[in-house]
């Protein structure tokens, strides 16, 4: 009788404690939002959203145009131009933005993210480790990498790798760093299609 109350008591908290943390994130995430929202709101004309009652339903929505209308001018060549010429000899110029910048290019997959591709470096023995290709320069017989730690797939150690141990993986970035962040779980999967791995295990 004990044990059976035990093991159902291990069992609720299985099922429990992972729905009271998604809770709070989804509670933290609504009050970020919304603080993502102010400086937005604060710009606009006084009282645009004094008829607000629930601003957690606003936040996202107000969030989602902005987006919209920046993105819609950047597409616009003359702007493209003058917003990377200002970004560059502004903002760009601290490396806390650019760390941002490049991270949240990266996780949303766009077509100029250059860095935090997912890669593997083989070595001579056949075996590979799992990285995030940095830099890779056109015509360079070195390139840069991450080696990311485990949980923490975002934190690691810097290399400069040769290019020819470089295996360049056809795999979302967001698939790559949520296997490293569950200590590898997954990955199997992940790279049973990858013609680089299988190219590294025959060597």
């Amino acid at each position: 009788m004990i044990n059976a109350l035990k093991k159902a008591f291990f069992k609720g908290l299985v099922i429990l404690i992972p729905l009271v943390l998604l809770w709070i994130t989804i509670r933290e995430l609504v009050e970020l939002l919304v603080a993502f929202a102010e400086p937005i709101a604060d710009a606009l004309p006084a009282g645009s959203f004094e008829w607000v009652r629930n601003p957690e339903l606003v936040a996202p929505l107000l969030i989602v145009f902005i987006a919209l209308l920046l993105g819609a001018l950047a597409a616009i060549p003359f702007i493209h131009r003058a917003g990377s010429w200002l970004e560059q000899n502004t903002i760009g110029q601290l490396p806390l933005y650019r760390m941002i910048k490049t991270f949240i290019t990266a996780f949303l997959e766009l077509e100029d993210a250059a860095s935090f591709r997912p890669a593997l470096i083989v070595d001579d023995e056949g075996g590979a480790e799992p990285c995030y290709i940095i830099e890779d320069r056109d015509n360079n017989e070195r390139v840069v990498v991450l080696v990311p730690w485990s949980p923490a797939s975002f934190a690691g150690s810097v290399k400069v790798v040769s290019n020819r141990r470089i295996r360049r993986l056809d795999i979302t970035f967001d698939e790559f760093s949520l296997s490293l962040a569950n200590f590898g779980l997954g990955m199997t999967e992940l790279l049973e299609d990858q013609e680089g791995t299988t190219d590294a295990r025959r060597q």
